[in-house]
């Protein structure tokens, strides 16, 4: 089985301090947290969600200094185990 895999395309034409995506598994009560810091503009930051059937949703962030940038709401996975999310401004 595959594991899910998140992009997360940075097109803002700023670098991006910190990606984070915050991911729900079936097998586990608790959110967890995977975090990328200096995401270049241009730059991809992937992520390894883990195993395709475990993945209940997930959600995904980022931010310059401390401003949020990005926020989606909860995302439920696709059946080809992959999404990509594309910030084009700030």
């Amino acid at each position: 089985m595959p594991n899910y895999r998140v992009d997360v395309v940075n097109h803002s034409g700023f670098g991006l301090d910190e990606v984070d995506v915050a991911v729900g598994r079936h097998s586990d009560p608790v959110i967890r947290l995977i975090t990328q810091r200096h995401i270049r503009s241009g730059a991809t930051a992937t992520f390894d969600l883990g195993a395709c059937a475990d993945v209940r949703k997930f959600a995904a962030s980022a931010f310059v200094g401390n401003r949020e940038v990005l926020h989606t709401s909860d995302i439920s996975p696709n059946p080809n185990c992959h999404t990509q999310i594309e910030i084009t401004h700030t």
